[in-house]
């Protein structure tokens, strides 16, 4: 090896060293500590919504806004839902949690629960300002982060700077996605020996000698076919796809889960000593915080129901409604439902036969959670979990780009910018098919830090605004009035939509 290329080796070690290290604070103290005081906070500020807000939501979640009539791009708050569901349901929701088990830590569920309870105050202050401060985008609207930061804050560079990571993130992260996609199914293909070879003529001079070339190729064809059709087919063809796609997936998951869990309850007392023993194992929590059972618990929340990141407010503000609160009650219930989908993976894995029998030293999350299946269902269950994983990594793509769009109109919404980033979308999606990046996690996650850590300034600085929009509708409904919303009554300015 040449001296540049030592050099160039002992770089990238150097930066991936330096970059796993500032990942590592970001997500076991930054991270853990900022959300979860911001998070308590706002609960108690709002006196504590996630119990009186809940009776509103069957209501809230089948509104109809009869001014909507006839529009084509229409988002009702139940598509605004899934769309964010798309997002927030990911790959990390099922395999994310076998990596906690692997970690020994099923008692991470408990601490699970516990950040999520104190996020859904934290969702719905986010989700109600971006419903407050969203903008006419055409007969829809757009909105998010860049929006309150813009019109509640007057922070104009910083919505600018907001959007530019957003985009960054966005067409970074689906590569990693299609990457997954195409792990699973060259999984499939090797373990039950399906051969592509008559596919081989399709494939380009350069690839021939790519291994599972013929299904790299299918599969970067496929999925970058998905993607333009979703991408270049508006709003509304996404938010047809997400609300029967996402609650198909989930449903089915949890059907399965609960299916599996009967299956094997005559060792419940056992799975649930072994949950509530590692969640408070105290010796072991305070012997090592940073790799305890809290911080995993902790982390696998936060980033599992994105509340407080940013992320979800951009498809909140698109759905048309009343009153700004009844989107944050909408999106508040949504944590709860990728939680109940975190729950159902975590009892999947540690009801079954080959977690109990115990895990040997080098075991993959992936692995794992295929063999749970494998150990209820067989075949079927290693198959459809596989296609599950798949079928997240396209729903997490086409809800990235939905929220990350409306940045993209922040910057600019001329028809050549929202194009080109369309493109790219979709390059990455093909590229990501053939190049695994992993230090493009550690980077995700600094970067996400920096989008939160905006956001969560922004929602400090507007919690007062959010107070006002709530005691405006809790007094409507005390005093059964309609609950619609004017910000003039509230004493509240530069609002585009109300």
């Amino acid at each position: 090896m040449d001296t540049a290329n030592v050099e160039a080796v002992s770089f990238m070690k150097q930066f991936e060293s330096v970059v796993g290290s500032i990942n590592d604070f970001i997500a076991t103290y930054y991270f853990v500590f900022l959300l979860v005081f911001v998070s308590i906070f706002l609960t108690f500020y709002f006196k504590w919504p996630q119990f009186s807000l809940v009776k509103d939501l069957p209501k809230t979640l089948t509104e109809k806004d009869e001014n909507a009539k006839g529009n084509k791009e229409h988002i009702s708050p139940y598509e605004a839902l899934m769309i964010s569901m798309a997002t927030r349901v990911g790959v990390g929701s099922i395999v994310g949690i076998a990596l906690a088990a692997i970690q020994s830590a099923p008692g991470a569920l408990v601490w699970i629960w516990f950040v999520a309870f104190f996020q859904a105050s934290l969702s719905l202050a986010e989700n109600t300002l971006a419903q407050l401060y969203k903008v006419p985008d055409g007969n829809g609207f757009k909105g998010g982060p860049a929006y309150y930061l813009k019109y509640g804050l007057k922070a104009h560079k910083s919505a600018i700077f907001f959007s530019a990571w957003m985009v960054i993130t966005c067409v970074a992260f689906v590569g990693i996605y299609s990457n997954t996609a195409q792990d699973t199914i060259v999984g499939l293909v090797k373990t039950y020996n399906i051969s592509l070879d008559g596919f081989k003529f399709m494939l380009p001079s350069f690839l021939t000698n790519v291994e599972n070339g013929e299904v790299k190729f299918l599969l970067a064809v496929l999925m970058s076919t998905f993607a333009a059709v979703m991408f270049f087919g508006g709003s509304r063809f996404i938010a047809k796809f997400t609300s029967y796609v996402t609650p198909l997936i989930a449903l089915s998951y949890v059907v399965l889960v609960t299916i599996a869990v009967f299956m094997n309850i005559e060792q419940t007392s056992k799975v649930l000593h072994i949950i509530f023993s590692t969640a408070f194992d105290f010796d072991a929590i305070l012997g090592g915080f940073a790799g305890s059972v809290v911080v995993i618990g902790i982390q696998r929340g936060l980033f599992g129901n994105e509340a407080g990141l940013g992320s979800t407010p951009n498809t909140a503000s698109s759905a048309h409604t009343s009153h700004p609160i009844k989107q944050g009650i909408v999106q508040m219930f949504c944590v709860f439902v990728d939680t109940l989908v975190i729950t159902g993976s975590m009892l999947l894995v540690v009801y079954s036969p080959t977690y109990l029998a115990g895990i040997a030293e080098g075991t993959t999350p992936m692995w794992l959670i295929q063999s749970a299946m494998n150990d209820y269902f067989g075949d079927f269950g290693k198959i459809y979990i596989s296609l599950v994983i798949v079928a997240l990594s396209f729903s997490v793509t086409i809800g990235a780009y939905f929220a990350t769009i409306m940045n993209v109109k922040y910057v600019s919404d001329k028809p050549i910018f929202i194009n080109i980033f369309r493109i790219l979308m979709i390059v990455a999606i093909a590229n990501g098919i053939y190049v695994a990046i992993e230090i493009v996690w550690a980077v995700g996650t600094i970067i996400m830090s920096i989008l939160a850590t905006i956001n969560i300034i922004a929602l400090l600085l507007l919690f007062k605004v959010v107070k006002k929009v709530l005691d405006d509708y809790m007094d409507k409904r005390r005093k059964n009035l309609p609950l619609d919303f004017k910000a003039d009554d509230v004493g509240i300015k530069d609002t585009m939509a109300w």
